[in-house]
């Protein structure tokens, strides 16, 4: 009886480790997500720029042409490409990109001032494997059904 007790010790702790793996991993991928709720959306970086590395995750919305600054970073999205620019001058409604003007349209947004280094491959790769996902929160629902099993186990060993 020892040595099943003990067995059933070990799995379950093995699977609660899991289990908090898995739920960190899938806290962290919600807690991305929070800036949702005030109008942003959220990008991966895919190559280095003069600010974010590879992997950097930032976010952005389209705002007002009246509330950009100079030196507020701006991203292109256009086709499949994306390009991040730095504000150098504003004149009018005129938006300057060291000596380029841009055109500010439905198509250019504004990078927020949180940006989360290398944060960004770990969403991206979640996004496109939903199926990681779903095996994290078996995980998770796999140790509290067998947490109860190993109770009901352990307690029927007991009473013998």
């Amino acid at each position: 009886m020892k040595v099943i007790k003990f067995i059933l010790k070990i799995i379950k702790s093995i699977l609660g480790l899991f289990s908090d793996i898995c739920f960190i991993l899938l806290f962290v991928y919600g807690v991305t997500f929070l800036p949702f709720i005030m109008g942003y959306k959220a990008d991966t970086v895919t190559s280095n720029d003069t600010v974010y590395k590879d992997g950097t995750l930032i976010y952005y919305k389209h705002v007002d042409l009246e509330e950009l600054r100079v030196s507020d970073r701006l991203l292109e999205k256009k086709d499949a490409q994306n390009k991040i620019y730095t504000i150098t001058d504003l004149v009018d409604d005129n938006v300057f990109v060291g000596d380029d003007k841009i055109v500010y349209d439905e198509n250019v947004y504004k990078i927020a001032s949180i940006s989360i280094p290398y944060l960004g491959k770990y969403v991206y790769f979640m996004n496109h494997n939903k199926m990681v996902f779903f095996f994290l929160l078996a995980i998770i629902v796999g140790d509290l059904v067998l947490s109860g099993i190993f109770n009901k186990i352990k307690s029927s060993i007991q009473k013998k």
